[in-house]
């Protein structure tokens, strides 16, 4: 996984695609101490670019890097701006998401087990698994389900963009935290429900009925007098 994904916003076709990231991958693989590659058989094609720690600028000051800095940089990936607010917006729902997809992140690439590109989960699926973590936990909502009115706080995220192999995809999501935090809390919920899932529309203990949300957010809550299940239940 890279520390910074860029993408060149471009409409180009696959061929000029590979093209500008091959011209892309020379001009920085001829700057001194600097390893650019082209990988243009993956799905989407990009150029893997390697600063060491201590390049200097052009100006000749040194660049204040902890570590080797790699960046990874694509052509037409607008999806993949839509795909950083959705985690962002995530992460500002709760603290707790970005502690955990840190903590899971680092779990990965210390197994090495974080590399899309060796037919592990990438960076950002491993976020995702653990974001669907915390939504079954009850402390996350669904920002691509929350129901209306939280279209009327100027939050809906929605695009129809192409993918860099050219497949059409659409797409909407909840990109205001403050928004989703009002309208997910305060969303009712029939009262037979025997569903769980914070992602379906009716998150329920199926022992006692209560209303799993009531105690969001926290996950300390204790479950009511004659309720079997364990206070995660009813986080």
């Amino acid at each position: 996984a890279s520390d910074i994904d860029l993408t060149v916003l471009l409409e180009l076709p696959p061929e000029l695609q590979r093209r500008l990231l091959s011209d892309i991958a020379d001009a920085f693989g001829s700057v001194p101490g600097v390893t650019a590659t082209a990988v243009l058989a993956a799905r989407v094609p990009i150029c893997t670019m390697t600063f060491p720690s201590d390049l200097s600028s052009p100006a000749g000051a040194p660049l204040v890097l902890t570590s080797d800095l790699v960046v990874d940089v694509s052509v037409g990936n607008v999806i993949a701006l839509d795909n950083t607010r959705l985690i962002r917006t995530y992460m500002e729902v709760d603290e707790c998401a970005w502690q955990l997809c840190l903590l899971v992140k680092a779990w990965a690439r210390a197994r090495r087990v974080c590399s899309a590109r060796h037919c592990f989960p990438s960076s950002y699926a491993w976020s995702l698994l653990a974001i669907c973590h915390l939504q079954h936990l009850g402390q996350l909502p669904n920002l691509q389900g929350l129901a209306p009115p939280w279209q009327l706080e100027q939050a809906l995220v929605a695009n129809t963009a192409r993918t860099p192999d050219g497949r059409a995809v659409s797409y909407s999501f909840c990109g205001n935290a403050a928004a989703a935090r009002k309208f997910w809390k305060a969303a009712p919920f029939p009262a037979d429900s025997r569903c769980c899932s914070p992602t379906s529309s009716t998150p329920r203990c199926s022992c006692c009925r209560t209303d799993r949300r009531l105690a969001w957010p926290s996950l300390r809550a204790s479950p009511p007098e004659g309720c079997s299940r364990s206070p995660l239940a009813h986080a």
